[in-house]
């Protein structure tokens, strides 16, 4: 009877293990997830190269760039996107949003968050409430995915590096204002 439990074990696929919401990311920064040809860290030069519709400010310090779907040459990153905004700091792609087009719709921000961490190999998504809703996030230390549906029922996907360290820009700058 063992042998036949044993047998019977090797026949069957391996279970997938769902990890626990919250559960940690151990990932690193250069293992950061490429969301349609954008990567975190990514020179500014190269995304002009991926999307060179997409409109980018000048400055060299912060600056950001959008591209809406139409402004989007490259079919397979255009599918199923309305915009993408990326940010950038220091002449590197700092955060990455995504905002998809509100064609397929998913039963709730939840289902959506699940399907990206299935995606893009992630942990699942500890939720988090916000006034106004909820959104979902995985926190990997030296980047976070964020995902969320926004008020014109759109899902969303952030992927930006440590968020701490945008609100340590933004101490900063409480502290040296002079009104």
């Amino acid at each position: 009877m063992l042998e036949t439990t044993a047998q019977t074990v090797r026949s069957t696929p391996p279970k997938i293990i769902e990890k626990p919401s919250g559960a940690p990311c151990s990932l690193k920064l250069s293992a950061a997830p490429m969301l349609r040809g954008l990567s975190l860290d990514m020179e500014k030069i190269q995304v002009r190269r991926e999307y060179p519709a997409m409109i980018i400010s000048n400055h060299p310090v912060i600056s950001s760039g959008i591209a809406l779907n139409n402004q989007i040459s490259n079919p397979k990153h255009q599918e199923g996107i309305e915009r993408v905004t990326v940010m950038f700091r220091n002449e590197k792609v700092f955060s990455i949003l995504l905002t998809y087009s509100y064609l397929i719709r998913w039963g709730s921000a939840e289902e959506f968050a699940d399907k990206v961490s299935e995606s893009l190999n992630l942990p699942k998504a500890a939720p988090r409430k916000v006034l106004g809703g909820a959104y979902y996030s995985v926190n990997c230390g030296d980047f976070l995915v964020r995902t969320g549906i926004n008020s014109e029922k759109q899902p969303t996907l952030l992927l930006t590096k440590d968020p701490d360290e945008l609100n340590e820009s933004n101490q900063q700058k409480k502290e040296l204002f002079k009104p």
